[in-house]
């Protein structure tokens, strides 16, 4: 049953990827005999807020069911799959935000460094859905930090 719920957490975490990673791919020439890989933003629109809202809504929610239920995995687990995932993107999201600073600030000029922009709104999105999970499971931390505040005064 364990290689159950560890195939069924790779298969959340790849989707998760998958639903992240939906740019388009082209070669463009840049002059003759040079040719370039360049990632475009997709053609549905400039960036992917409601695919990876819903994909990771649907994710969440089902994964939950499934935990609920006893299928797939312990709530503990459960939690340990989507804090790894905030991890992931809160370091994309990170990395990719120093490369804007690096290329904005210092000029660097490095190719890839020209989609940056695209990943790291992707990535921030996917972490803020992420963190409202996050938030919903600890919301009677955050109540207690209030609450205290106010008694203090």
């Amino acid at each position: 049953m364990k290689k159950v719920k560890y195939i069924m957490a790779a298969f959340i975490f790849l989707f998760a990827l998958q639903v992240m990673s939906s740019g388009i791919t082209t070669t463009t020439t840049m002059s003759p005999g040079i040719e370039q890989t360049v990632s475009q933003k997709p053609t549905t629109g400039e960036y992917n807020f409601l695919p990876i809202s819903v994909g990771l809504l649907l994710l969440y929610f089902l994964s939950a069911y499934f935990t609920r239920k006893g299928v797939l995995f312990s709530p503990l687990t459960h939690r340990r799959i989507w804090n790894v995932l905030l991890l992931f993107n809160f370091l994309a999201a990170g990395i990719t935000g120093i490369l804007l600073i690096l290329r904005l600030d210092l000029r660097w000029d490095i190719p890839f460094i020209r989609d940056v922009t695209f990943w790291h709104v992707e990535t921030g999105i996917a972490m803020t859905i992420i963190a409202f999970f996050h938030c919903v499971w600890h919301w009677k931390y955050f109540l207690s930090i209030w609450e205290g505040k106010r008694k203090s005064r």
